[in-house]
């Protein structure tokens, strides 16, 4: 099963801009890296050292370094603790184990936005950093539109040129 989990996602046509188009190939090496960061935090967590959960660290920060994206290997740690973490272990040893990624993720933020790094005034982008309740209510209509492109292939681009009205019927729909 975990082959054809991994042809399905080689094959899928969502991933066919990141592949061709030159400038997104760090996003690429980001989900490389971020599959590296989750092998390591694993072996960390299943008791084989502690030499395993610096790398993991390690390689975040070089998943940083290469796109914004890899922030996304928090969302993994996360679900990793919650689901695969033993259950007899208590929720603050737990999630402890994520303060050293989260500092890390905090002080890379404050550098990116010191260095003047991100997209700022685009219609389609909205920097949670920067503007999160702005990113939460678009967030509220945006993430039925990207579920429905990511199972059924549906382009997602075509939601933005909807009006406010028509995009909300959309997310309706698509959730």
């Amino acid at each position: 099963r975990p082959g054809l989990a991994a042809l399905i996602f080689a094959v899928s046509p969502m991933h066919l801009f990141t592949v061709i188009w030159l400038a997104a190939r760090n996003q690429l090496i980001a989900g490389c890296l971020i599959v590296l960061i989750l092998m390591s935090f694993h072996r960390w967590r299943q008791g084989r050292g502690l030499a395993y959960g610096l790398l993991s660290m390690f390689l975040m920060a070089i998943g940083l370094a290469a796109a914004e994206a890899a922030v996304a290997a928090m969302g993994y740690l996360v679900a990793y603790l919650i689901v695969l973490e033993p259950r007899h272990t208590r929720w603050h040893i737990r999630f402890g184990a994520l303060l050293p990624f989260l500092a890390l993720v905090v002080a890379w933020r404050i550098y990116y936005v010191h260095l003047g790094y991100g997209s700022a005034g685009l219609g389609g982008y909205i920097d949670p950093g920067r503007d999160p309740l702005r990113f939460a209510q678009a967030l509220m209509t945006r993430m039925p539109a990207l579920l429905l492109a990511g199972v059924y292939g549906a382009s997602s681009s075509v939601f933005h040129l909807l009006t406010e009205q028509s995009q909300v019927i959309y997310a309706l729909v698509a959730a």
